[in-house]
């Protein structure tokens, strides 16, 4: 098990982070190669894998300094001193940071935190940050706050996310997934004909779902909502001139 964790991890942690696993999972190769039968355990290496089911990217390096002053003002709520740099900007911004959680997207590792005395919730990824620094101040943790309610709203889908009934049509074999890994627990599947998947499904309207649903190209038609249903029709458009 160790051993398929440590394909997956690697290519998705920051290095820093997988450096600091590596331990864990050289015991785990040298328990794997002491036991009974060795040569069929060495063996057993070779026939594991994990592939990505998306286009796998190298994940950005964080400074292990930044890592560990981020970890541990998470750890013990303690507010943390920032200067980091957005994408496209010109010069380095700084700020006091209150953290709330981490979260793994892809290659790619989010602090969510609020700033100063505001409310609002905000993503800084961890490489872009230059310099981070624990203070002595406690974090102000919002009563009830919850990550998972957060994600669920689209916080990750990267801007505020609407909840909408997505209607769509998938041809040839390309919703036959969704049989077994549901878009939604709500969602429902009907077969139109031999070739065609018609989906239902509250979810949320993310950047994520757009990207996802273009990913397929030809083999979907989104019918519902007509907002959606524009902008993919957009989409494709430029697309189809770019090309």
């Amino acid at each position: 098990m160790m051993v398929m964790v440590e394909q997956h991890l690697k290519h998705v942690l920051p290095p820093a982070t997988v450096k600091r696993l590596k331990s864990h999972f050289d015991l785990a190769r040298d328990a794997l190669s002491k036991l009974p039968d060795q040569r069929s355990n060495r063996a057993w290496l070779s026939k594991v894998r994990v592939i990505s089911p998306v286009q796998r990217l190298k994940a950005p390096t964080i400074k292990a300094d930044v890592q560990e002053a981020v970890f541990s003002a998470l750890l013990n709520e303690r507010q943390l001193e920032v200067k980091f740099r957005q994408r496209n900007a010109e010069r380095d911004s700084e700020g006091v940071v209150h953290p709330l959680a981490i979260v793994q997207r892809g290659a790619v590792t989010y602090l969510i935190c609020t700033f100063y005395t505001y409310s609002d919730f905000r993503l800084l990824t961890l490489h872009r940050i230059q310099r981070a620094k624990v203070l002595d101040e406690p974090a102000n943790r919002p009563a009830n706050f919850s990550v998972d309610q957060l994600i669920n709203k689209g916080l990750l889908g990267f801007g505020d996310a609407e909840p909408i009934q997505l209607v769509a049509e998938f041809y040839d074999g390309a919703g036959e997934h969704l049989f077994e890994t549901p878009i939604s627990p709500d969602q429902e599947l009907e077969r139109p004909d031999i070739n065609t998947v018609r989906l239902k499904a509250p979810v949320q309207l993310t950047n994520e779902l757009r990207w996802w649903l273009l990913g397929f190209g030809s083999r979907v038609q989104v019918l519902e909502p007509k907002k959606l249903r524009e902008s993919i029709a957009s989409e494709v458009a430029q697309a189809s001139e770019r090309y």
